[in-house]
């Protein structure tokens, strides 16, 4: 048999068919830059919200596409990433379901530079308005994004694909438990060492040992899809190796 190498995120699009990812935001910060960077990295396709009615229609026509090209085993092909975007996506409004929604909120000091027009009551009613989102996480920003936010919106999308993919066995292979233990296996080698030194009275405190004391694999800040962590090495009848590998009931 020929083998292929698959990712965590190919291993979700087998299962469950399809990856909706919402990210809503206050007016006045720059969301382009994280829907660029999170629509190359995932292959999603990106839809901003200019109407209710038209976000529904063109989000169901795709997935529809990707239906068919499913019923027709299009070889590579394991279902449809979408990413939507916009100021307010009520979920009642939906007629689909969002897997992860992520909201950006500026304060009010911020919201007011930003929308020199605007008012409290604005914002208030931006905040209310929320309210009808169903969101799985919170960030506090600035008018403008960085890559420390880029990092953090990669690593919450990744721990949910593993958290669904790996499901009893998530803490065995989850990359975040990973770097947990290896955090906190490296706080403990340093403490220990400190104390060795300390006991000794002898001073090794020199630019070596400071930049040794927290070395992370580099393929924990790489792109997920050269990770031997996330990466699953899978047979290609995917139809067993999934169902075997991944009981997530």
């Amino acid at each position: 048999m020929n083998s292929a190498k698959y990712n965590v995120y190919d291993s979700f699009l087998y299962k469950y068919k399809k990856f909706i990812l919402a990210f809503t935001y206050t007016p006045g910060f720059n969301i382009q830059f994280i829907v660029d960077d999170m629509t190359k990295t995932f292959g999603l396709f990106p839809i901003m919200l200019t109407n209710i009615s038209e976000l529904n229609n063109k989000v169901n026509e795709l997935l529809d596409d990707s239906k068919l090209r499913l019923e027709t085993s299009v070889p590579g092909y394991y279902g449809q990433g979408i990413l939507i975007y916009g100021i307010n996506l009520p979920d009642h409004l939906m007629k689909f379901t969002i897997d992860l929604h992520l909201h950006f909120s500026l304060n009010l000091t911020n919201y007011l530079k930003l929308n020199p027009d605007s008012t409290n009551n604005d914002y208030n009613q931006l905040n209310n308005d929320i309210k009808n989102n169903k969101i799985s996480k919170y960030y506090n920003v600035k008018n403008d994004p960085s890559m420390e936010l880029n990092d953090q919106v990669f690593d919450k999308i990744i721990d949910f694909i593993e958290i669904k993919v790996y499901g009893k066995d998530y803490d065995s292979y989850s990359t975040k438990k990973l770097k947990e233990k290896k955090l906190s296996d490296s706080s403990n080698s340093s403490q220990s060492s400190s104390n060795s030194n300390s006991e000794t009275e002898i001073d090794t405190d020199t630019e070596s040992d400071t930049n040794s004391d927290l070395d992370l694999d580099s393929n924990f800040n790489s792109d997920y899809s050269s990770s031997s962590d996330s990466d699953l090495e899978l047979d290609s009848d995917l139809d067993t190796e999934l169902d075997t590998l991944y009981d997530t009931d």
